[in-house]
Formats: C-alpha cells, sequence, structure tokens
C-alpha cells in the first residue's frame, strides 16, 4: 500500500522490463468508476504527453490489476504519471513514478588495484547486458577466467 498515491489506487510502481522497456504497474480499490486511465511519460517530470490508454476492469466491485508496457522508454530519466478520468469526466493524477536506463548499466569493482597474485571481485547480483557472461582479461589480452552460466 502506498500513502502517497490517490484513495482511488492502492500502487503504482515502474521497473525496467529490458533494453529501453518501463513496465508499469497499479491496481485500484473496489468501487473505482472511470472512463478511461492515460498514460503520461515526460523527461522532465513537468511536460507529459500521453503514451497509452488502459480501460478499466468490468467488474467495479473488485481490486482491478493493471499493465502497460513502454516500448519506447528513452536513456536517461522517464517519469510516468496516470491520468484517471472518473465518470463524471473529473481529472485526477496519480503520483509520478520514474524508471531510469544508464547507457551502461553494468558496472564491477575489484580490489585490490593494482593487483599482485589475488584479485577479488564481488559477485554481481544484477542482470549483464546482453548476457550472463563475463571474462576476466590480463593487461596482455589473455583471457584468465570465464564464466557462462
Amino acid at each position: 500500500f502506498d500513502d502517497d498515491l490517490l484513495s482511488d489506487f492502492l500502487d503504482f510502481v515502474g521497473t525496467p522490463a529490458g533494453h529501453l522497456i518501463s513496465k508499469l504497474d497499479w491496481s485500484t480499490t473496489p468501487g473505482i468508476k472511470s472512463s478511461d486511465f492515460q498514460v503520461e511519460r515526460s523527461a522532465d517530470a513537468e511536460h507529459f504527453v500521453t503514451i497509452g490508454e488502459q480501460k478499466p476492469g468490468e467488474d467495479i466491485n473488485r481490486i482491478n490489476s493493471y499493465q502497460f508496457f513502454d516500448r519506447n522508454a528513452t536513456l536517461g530519466d522517464n517519469f510516468y504519471r496516470l491520468r484517471f478520468i472518473d465518470a463524471n469526466g473529473e481529472v485526477s493524477y496519480s503520483p509520478i513514478r520514474k524508471v531510469t536506463f544508464a547507457l551502461y548499466p553494468f558496472a564491477v569493482t575489484a580490489t585490490p588495484n593494482p593487483a599482485k597474485d589475488r584479485m577479488y571481485v564481488p559477485k554481481y547480483t544484477g542482470s549483464f547486458p546482453q548476457s550472463d557472461r563475463t571474462r576476466h582479461l590480463h593487461v596482455d589480452g589473455d583471457i584468465r577466467y570465464r564464466y557462462a552460466p
């Protein structure tokens, strides 16, 4: 439950779902009557454009969950909000959510630097860009370690 949301919304979450794809999930309380939800995106959190529309669930007497994929997200920050139009034509907005895409989303550290006979690389628990393979290269270009699940 998110206290920052309007009373009609139970939650609203934005997450990366692939290369420049944002996944937006939200749910609404029972009894909500709306004409539609408009999904809006902005690069600066001030000037929004509508990028999609979601019709409300048919059963207004239950919690309804929704999902929308923005397959045209951009590098950097993508700000999202939902524009909610109720049955009376009144417009309200959800809080703004941010999904960020970095040019180089993968980073790793190794210690000590410079290394003599051993180097420690913490296990990376995120996802590797493009694949789950990694290689450790010596300064002469020789592959000293490979990992492929």
